[in-house]
This record gives C-alpha cells, structure tokens and sequence, in this order.
C-alpha cells in the first residue's frame, strides 16, 4: 500500500508529486522513469515519467538534505518540481482531456544542438506516443 498524500491540496502546489496518483491502472511500475537528460548550463535533470504521462524538471544541484525541503540548490527550490508539464490533471489543475503527453518517451533538453540565440533554445522535445490514448 502507498503511503498516504499529506502535501494538502496538490492543486496550489503542483511542484509537489501526488504520490496517490497511479493511471499505470496498479502496475507495481507506477512511477517508472524512462529517460534522463541533463542540461548542465541549468544543472536540471529533465526526467520522462510515462505513467504520469509528464515530463518533470529537477534541480540537479541540490544536496540530500535541500532535497527534502522546498529550499535550496541552484534554483532555491530544494527536491520540489522545477516544472512539469503533459498532464495537469496529474495536479488536480485540468482533466484527462486536458492532457497533451500519452506514455512519451525520449525526453531531452534541445540545447545541445542549438544557438542560444536560436528561438527553441531551453526547450525539450519528447517522443510522444499519442497511440495509448485512454479516452
């Protein structure tokens, strides 16, 4: 059984992981994470999380104990969501209609190849495997 949610109302706080949350429909796997891409001018971690069907951002700085807090690191965040997007509805700020990421893979950073001058510089793209749609 999980551990019960006790971070209040997810929706004034979507840095935060609702740990209830499960649309892997009781897979043991709920929370798998299928890439990892680091942009080391930010030092964030840019994390694929298909069973939320959101990507997340992380600050890859922080330290154990700044993890555990919502102070600290690079961005002053400490371990909460720098960003996350593909499904509000996993935040309790939309509805599964609402959702643009379905079971996406491949997530990273486009800085590498880009200028910083370049219009898409500090954004990621994903794989998107719309197919799995649910609804």
């Amino acid at each position: 059984m999980r551990p019960k949610q006790t971070l209040g109302l997810l929706a004034i706080k979507p840095e935060r992981i609702n740990l209830n949350y499960d649309s892997s429909e009781g897979s043991a796997d709920w929370l798998h994470m299928n890439s990892l891409d680091h942009d080391p001018m930010n030092d964030q971690l840019l994390i694929s999380v298909p069973t939320f069907d959101e990507v997340w951002v992380i600050d890859h700085f922080t330290t154990t104990e700044e993890a555990a807090s919502s102070t600290g690191g690079f961005a002053g965040k400490g371990g909460d969501l720098l960003y996350r997007w593909g499904n509000n509805a996993a935040y309790h700020q939309g509805t599964l209609g609402d959702k643009k990421l379905f079971y996406q893979h491949d997530a990273q950073f486009v800085d590498d190849f880009l200028s910083p001058a370049h219009p898409l510089f500090g954004k990621f793209a994903a794989f998107n495997n719309s197919n799995w749609r649910r609804f």
